[in-house]
This record gives C-alpha cells, structure tokens and sequence, in this order.
C-alpha cells in the first residue's frame, strides 16, 4: 500500500524570493522525506503569503 501525501510549501513575496527556485527546493526536501514511504499527489504552493501580521 503507497501512503499519498500532499506538498504546501510557501514562499514570502517575488521580490524577496525567487518563487521557482523556493518551491524546487522546497519539494525535493519533501520528496526525499516521504519518498521510502509513499509518494506526493497533491501540491500546494503560495506566492507572497506573509506569516507576519502588519
């Protein structure tokens, strides 16, 4: 049985991060976390997303 995981990953705002570069990274740390386990079926990623409040 293959266990489904979904990737979220973030990056804080195209002036600040390459967004294509962060979400590369981003997911291969998470492929080769869950990759003996399972696979990755779903994606989420977030451009410009602030965790800081103003």
């Amino acid at each position: 049985m293959t266990v489904r995981f979904a990737f979220a990953g973030r990056c804080s705002t195209e002036d600040q991060q390459d967004p294509d570069a962060s979400r590369n990274w981003q997911l291969t740390r998470a492929e080769a976390l869950t990759g003996t386990h399972g696979e990755i079926t779903a994606e989420f990623f977030d451009i410009g997303q602030s965790r800081s409040l103003p």
